[in-house]
């Protein structure tokens, strides 16, 4: 599951269920995304089935759920987020996102939220419950997020002296890894390829 395609954005990823109390959070999320994706924020749904069995279904099930809500922001497959003898080993991006500062430690339930930063840091965590039907905390969201991205009337110059590429991660079965980042110092050079060497009576070989 590569999310180096997200580096440089602002993400807000949560783990969602399609039978909760909480499915109707869809709806803030999908208007917080449609309001700030041409800044380069995206929503990152995880399908979860942990907690009260509310997220059974397969991914044609999963999607008609979501497209009850419109929801466009992308979603990825069904994960283990708190690790446990009956789902067994959390997801690496979870076990990235819960030893953060901020992170909190386990997953309470379905739509717990982390708000991360456009240098890959953890920027704050949010309750499962947090947007269900008061306006002041999808105001409050929506402020974090706007300052969470690139003011559009001052934009950061670049610095022509160096090569500077914010922190991404990357999650995968292997594990959470950060994704290149160079700061203030040049990429190392590459050694020059070895040439092949041929032998004519016993065909070609490689040296090494």
């Amino acid at each position: 599951m590569p999310l180096c395609r997200y580096r440089n954005k602002v993400m807000l990823v949560t783990n969602v269920a399609s039978k909760c109390g909480n499915t109707p959070q869809y709806g803030p999320l999908q208007a917080l995304y449609e309001k700030h994706r041409d800044a380069g924020f995206f929503v990152l749904g995880f399908p979860c089935n942990q907690f009260g069995g509310q997220e059974p279904g397969d991914a044609v099930e999963i999607t008609a759920c979501t497209t009850k809500y419109g929801v466009s922001f992308p979603m990825f497959e069904k994960i283990t987020v708190n690790t446990d003898s009956t789902f067994g080993a959390e997801h690496p991006l979870y076990a990235w996102l819960k030893a953060q500062p901020g992170g909190a430690g386990k997953i309470e339930w379905n739509f717990a939220k982390f708000l991360i930063g456009r240098d890959g840091k953890l920027i704050k965590r949010y309750s499962a419950s947090f947007l269900n039907g008061a306006a002041s905390e999808q105001a409050q969201l929506d402020a974090d997020i706007a300052a969470a991205l690139p003011s559009e009337l001052a934009p950061r110059a670049r610095d022509p002296r160096t090569s500077h590429r914010p922190a991404a991660f990357r999650a995968s079965g292997r594990g959470v890894r950060l994704c290149g980042e160079w700061r203030g110092r040049r990429r190392p050079a590459r050694s020059p390829r070895r040439p092949r060497l041929q032998h004519r009576s016993q065909g070609s070989c490689r040296p090494g």
